[in-house]
């Protein structure tokens, strides 16, 4: 497995309106993307504004194909509502300690 996270600061009061539109226009995509896996979205507990995700992929090949065919169009839908550039990374899935995260509904 294959994780691709991203580091963004949303400007102030703009985080509800992110989110709608993550869930409304962003998720859907990711969805039907091949090898998608899962996604998780941490705030930072000091930093309100700063946002980290992580999502999961099947394949770094998967995680590429997203980056390379869609992320240009999830970024342009998505920008506006950041105060820096996103900063993205790559990691490799070494290895999993949980049994419930995936499991369990927030």
């Amino acid at each position: 497995m294959f994780t691709r996270t991203i580091e963004v600061n949303l400007k102030h009061d703009t985080k509800p309106a992110f989110f709608k539109t993550f869930k409304a226009e962003v998720l859907p995509i990711l969805k039907k993307t091949p090898g998608f896996f899962d996604i998780v979205v941490l705030e930072n507990e000091t930093e309100p504004t700063k946002i980290f995700t992580i999502s999961f992929w099947e394949t770094k090949k998967n995680a590429e194909y997203y980056e390379k065919e869609w992320y240009p169009k999830v970024k342009a839908m998505i920008e506006t509502f950041f105060t820096t550039p996103p900063v993205v990374k790559y990691y490799t899935l070494e290895e999993t300690f949980t049994e419930k995260l995936f499991t369990t509904t927030v």
